[in-house]
């Protein structure tokens, strides 16, 4: 354990308590609070979307709510809004403009007709889509367009937290020297409706497209790729793509990334479960300039690829979650199963559109780093009661957790905690969050566990058990407290 010279420990005395502690610097502490079931925490914008001058979608625009899809495809091939879907399905193509968010409520589907896609960026720029369901016409070998389609020099988008399975061609792909691009918290999938052809993502759809170059800079992030993919999670061309903190556990994976001619992947910190080939490293259509396999968890997996070359570094930082161990490895896989897809609250549900980039936030980069930091972008929705802010990060060379009781033991770093990150567990009656000074309290709590996360989802510390729960945040920025299947967020200013 690190010396009290390099982690301000401190302690408190709380009879009959186990203790735990976060260290670091902190300030005074506002709360804007929300409470969900299964819904996920509103994580900031992280990866290539940030950069290019960032993405806010439809952010300073007039909002409206649709209900039918006539009305969303003139909205959103307009552009210049926030768009919000309300529950039900809707059949494509939807075809996006400039300067658009589109948000679904709860229950929004968008569906993909027998023919076309069922949302298309063609040419589109600085667009945000979040919670939103897209239903594919069924995977078969034939050839027609992908559920969602990212082409012809889309730039600046941010597709977060899809659900999008049974995709005609291909569930989501990006091409065509579209650029800019982060994927968060989506889930990728087949059922039995998908037949053959079941290959989920690409990024540059031609050996030829030498146009490619320089462009097809994707980050995907916190994402699955579940049962029924069989291939390109994602396959590459040309393009520039850090995979990081991703599950891959498709039972009927032949091969998950795969790399092809020029292609140049971060493969950073992700979990393969169970899965026959990690990396197909492709060399038919002729070099690859890296496929670096970088800190993954790989369990059960036939065939393991060591990689080859070494990949770009991002120009920007971005938090992950460390998965060294088992434990911590699973932690980041039942978060991901839980969050992923469309799991956000609805709107006026406390949830921010454009929640602040977390690239705002001055932090290592995401090479041997835990947070991340760049430029903020700002709130799209202005009667959120979520406030945007430059959340400053916890790393986990800066964080320490105690732990003491008749029970525990000391636990050295955060991310070696017990609990796992997600779990939900019974509600709590009553309970209180209360700030003195920097630290947090929980009180009345009947026992339930405890536990305190990052923006980014990592978990910070749990307690398993007890009345009272006590951590001291380490700096200014937003965290989530979670009490059974009830979650406050704290900004820290």
């Amino acid at each position: 354990m690190l010396s009290k010279t390099t982690w301000d420990v401190m302690e408190k005395t709380l009879t009959g308590w186990s203790r735990f502690f976060v260290t670091g610097a902190a300030l005074v502490a506002t709360f804007v609070t929300s409470s969900f079931a299964v819904v996920s925490p509103d994580f900031p914008m992280v990866g290539f979307a940030t950069q290019n001058g960032g993405t806010t979608g439809g952010a300073g625009y007039s909002e409206v709510t649709v209900d039918n899809a006539s009305d969303l495809k003139t909205y959103a091939k307009a552009g210049n809004k926030i768009i919000y879907v309300k529950p039900g399905t809707y059949m494509g193509p939807v075809v996006v403009g400039n300067n658009v968010t589109i948000y679904g409520y709860q229950g929004a589907v968008i569906a993909q007709p027998s023919s076309g896609s069922a949302m298309k960026l063609s040419g589109s720029k600085n667009v945000i889509i979040r919670n939103l369901v897209f239903k594919g016409a069924g995977a078969h070998d034939d050839d027609d367009e992908d559920c969602l389609q990212v082409n012809h020099e889309s730039k600046n988008v941010w597709i977060d937290h899809v659900d999008i399975y049974d995709g005609h061609d291909g569930n989501l792909d990006i091409t065509n020297a579209s650029d800019y691009i982060t994927i968060s918290w989506a889930k990728f999938s087949y059922t039995s409706a998908s037949t053959g052809h079941q290959f989920s993502n690409l990024i540059g759809n031609d050996k030829k497209k030498t146009t490619d170059r320089g462009h097809l800079n994707v980050t995907i992030h916190h994402s699955w790729w579940a049962d029924g993919v069989k291939e390109r999670m994602p396959r590459v061309r040309y393009g520039k793509v850090h995979v990081a903190n991703n599950l891959f556990d498709s039972k009927d994976a032949s091969h998950c990334v795969r790399a092809a001619i020029e292609a140049d992947i971060r493969i950073e910190k992700n979990v393969f479960i169970g899965v026959k080939k990690d990396l197909d490293l492709y060399t038919d259509e002729g070099s690859i300039t890296a496929a670096q396999m970088i800190d993954n968890y790989e369990e059960n997996v036939k065939t393991k690829q060591a990689g080859t070359g070494t990949a770009f570094t991002p120009g920007y930082s971005m938090g992950m979650t460390d998965v060294g161990t088992k434990e911590k490895a699973y932690a980041l896989r039942d978060s991901i199963k839980l969050y992923a897809g469309a799991t956000l609250g609805d709107p006026n549900s406390n949830s921010t559109v454009t929640p602040t980039s977390s690239s705002s936030v001055n932090s290592s980069s995401s090479k041997g780093s835990e947070l991340g930091g760049g430029s903020s972008s700002s709130s799209a929705k202005s009667s959120s009661s979520v406030a945007s802010s430059s959340s400053a990060m916890l790393s986990s060379s800066s964080v320490s957790v105690v732990a003491e009781s008749s029970s525990e033991k000391g636990i050295e770093n955060s991310s070696s905690s017990e609990g796992v990150m997600g779990l939900f567990f019974a509600d709590a009656s009553r309970w209180n969050l209360s700030v003195s000074g920097r630290e947090l309290s929980v009180v009345s709590v009947e026992s339930t566990p405890v536990a305190l996360f990052d923006m980014q989802g990592r978990l910070l510390c749990r307690k398993a058990v007890g009345e009272k729960f006590v951590a001291v945040v380490p700096s200014a920025g937003r965290y989530i407290v979670q009490v059974g299947s009830e979650s406050r967020i704290v900004e820290v200013r």
